[in-house]
């Protein structure tokens, strides 16, 4: 049976620069809500579950770029899963810029100086804290960025979906089985076995014996 001509895999190449960077705003995430943390300990303060809520999204994240980046190596990855996860992912950092915008409140819209913060720590912090919510809106932006590549490659997969090509050959067995379906009974149909032909005239011997 004949096939259309496949369409050529997709490109590894994008999604594994996306994958890069994505690692890249993890890093950078854990070792912000790290910083915090520790301190908040040492301090005995409890960790604020804002933070927990970005620290469970990038390790969400963290497993799915290794596993996802380990599976382009054996060559498994399909695009389905990298729409599919990567679309609740950016909906989970997403959730996280709400939650820490909340708490942070005019931190982030102020100005990092000493009439806002008092001394040259407070202003440090108050960096630390930009910098973290700038990348959890990269972060948002690099998984929707993924979740846009594979939706297109997806959607051009299903446009050029495998499809069996017309053979006339079974075209032909249809248009037969169809006439024999519907020829009548008591007719001949092109093609049947035609009634036997008499090369001679039959030798008649009836009444023979009478005029012998």
């Amino acid at each position: 049976m004949a096939l259309k001509k496949q369409p050529s895999s997709w490109s590894k190449l994008p999604l594994i620069a996306l994958r890069l960077v994505q690692l890249l705003g993890v890093l950078v995430v854990f070792a912000v809500t790290g910083y915090f943390n520790y301190y908040l300990l040492k301090d005995g303060y409890n960790i604020p579950w804002e933070f927990i809520v970005l620290d469970v999204v990038a390790a969400l994240t963290f497993c799915n770029i290794t596993s996802s980046v380990f599976l382009i190596c054996l060559g498994r990855l399909g695009i389905r899963p990298v729409m599919i996860i990567d679309g609740v992912l950016s909906l989970f950092w997403v959730g996280a810029f709400g939650v820490l915008a909340r708490a942070m409140g005019k931190t982030t819209i102020e100005k990092c100086d000493v009439y806002n913060w008092g001394n040259s720590d407070g202003i440090r912090i108050c960096y630390m804290y930009k910098l973290l919510i700038s990348f959890t809106v990269l972060s948002w932006l690099f998984h929707l960025g993924s979740f846009v590549f594979a939706f297109v490659i997806n959607s051009r997969q299903k446009k050029h979906a495998y499809k069996p090509a017309l053979n006339p050959a079974n075209l032909r067995t249809q248009k037969t089985s169809y006439k024999s379906a519907h020829t009548p009974s008591g007719s001949i149909s092109y093609g049947a076995q035609a009634p036997p032909i008499y090369t001679s005239a039959p030798d008649y011997t009836a009444g023979k014996d009478n005029y012998a």
